[in-house]
């Protein structure tokens, strides 16, 4: 009889036992915290605007559903004056586990903490779900994979630094700081909520940095003439040439120049679209765009140029000397108007003097007073405008 008792106690322990060890592991689950990790990628700089793109991914090799999630980064707002952040979700790479494109889901972009507005606050708004079914099919799906989880590019306005080497250093925020943090929910594949993610770090990216100058595109002939200007060149690759019919949309690679990489120097690139225009064309405007690659994969583009062959090929002008040290001639055929006007210009398109002659004139016009440089002579007659480039020396 006793040796019974004696196994029934002992059957009884190992079951509290079990059960023990059962609750705990429960309880560790329970605590258990994904190990998310931020990154900071492609920070960039294009005249006064601050481009980077975020990631996240896991760095434990799990993977999670991404839920409602909040994140705090921080910046170096003295390297602005007043900034302002947009966002860009045409960046944004989401997918669910079935590959399906999730859109970008953020709700608000906005800086906050004090005067200085160094903290940039990101909702991210998950869509409420309703079973398994729903979750593979409309909610992303975060794994270890590197440089694939993008949430979008975001932009800070207002950028004053002429030249930088380590650009913002963006990370997150600790709790402690105020009441502004990063917290990172999840789906289970059933719809419930998950365990939240732990923070595990936030990494910064190499920067670049470029500011763009004047960039010009003009007729010479049946050809257009690009040039453009670049100061502060920090890792930067090269500069792709691109060409439309359309003032938006449809850009082509046209060509390539490397980047000559200057950090403290004015660089000028120039290039030339030869035999573009045909004068059997119904419309003979071209436009003309520059984008900026990057060392690491980022790129960005300038402002949009128009070339209108019509405007120019109709006014025969002939310049000489140029270069010139103190003043160039012009003399214009086939114009018959009263007056004509010509118009210096710096390479920003600012007016520097302006002069008005009669049509049959060789035309003197002095550069005396201006640096040396290379500027244009945009001459105005009843058939349009024709401009001219000009290099000044001594």
């Amino acid at each position: 009889m006793g040796e019974i008792l004696w196994d029934f106690a002992l059957i009884l322990h190992m079951k509290k036992t079990i059960l023990y060890l059962l609750l705990t592991l429960l309880s560790v689950a329970a605590n258990a915290q994904i190990p998310v990790r931020l990154e900071v990628l492609n920070q960039f700089a294009i005249g006064d605007k601050f481009y980077f793109d975020v990631y996240m991914r896991t760095t434990d090799g799990s993977s999670f559903y991404l839920n409602q999630t909040s994140i705090a980064l921080n910046f170096d707002a003295s390297a602005f004056n007043n900034p302002t952040i947009a966002y860009d979700g045409s960046l944004a790479r989401l997918k669910t586990v079935d590959g399906r494109t999730v859109n970008p889901a953020i709700q608000s972009v906005i800086l906050k903490e004090g005067a200085n507005k160094d903290v940039i606050s990101i909702e991210y708004l998950a869509p409420y779900v309703d079973g398994a079914s729903q979750v593979r099919n409309s909610i992303a799906l975060i794994d270890s994979r590197v440089n694939v989880h993008c949430l979008g590019r975001f932009i800070i306005s207002n950028y004053n630094q002429t030249v930088a080497d380590i650009g913002m250093r963006v990370v997150t925020i600790a709790p402690t700081r105020s009441h502004l943090a990063t917290k990172v929910n999840t789906y289970t594949a059933t719809g419930e909520v998950g365990v939240p993610g732990n923070i595990d770090g936030a990494a910064d990216s190499t920067f670049v940095f470029v500011r763009l100058g004047a960039f010009t595109a003009l007729p010479a002939g049946r050809s257009a003439e690009l040039e453009w200007t670049t100061q502060n060149e920090i890792r930067m690759n090269s500069f792709e040439i691109e060409r439309s019919i359309y003032v938006d949309r449809n850009f082509v690679k046209i060509g390539e120049v490397p980047s000559k990489g200057f950090p403290n120097t004015l660089s000028v690139y120039r290039n030339i679209d030869r035999d573009v225009y045909n004068p059997q064309d119904p419309i003979p405007i071209y436009y003309y765009r520059i984008k900026y690659l990057a060392e690491n994969g980022t790129s960005a583009y300038s402002p949009v140029r128009a070339v209108n062959f019509n405007e120019f090929n109709e006014i025969d002008l002939v310049t000489w000397p140029n270069p010139t040290s103190d003043a160039v001639n012009l003399q214009l055929r086939n114009v018959v108007d009263e007056t004509i006007i010509v118009r210096l210009l710096s390479r920003n398109g600012a007016e520097l003097g302006q002069k008005r002659f009669s049509p049959n004139d060789i035309i003197r016009f002095e550069v005396s007073n201006v640096a040396p440089g290379v500027y244009f002579l945009e001459v105005i007659t009843s058939k349009g405008k024709r401009t001219e480039k000009v290099v000044v020396w001594r």
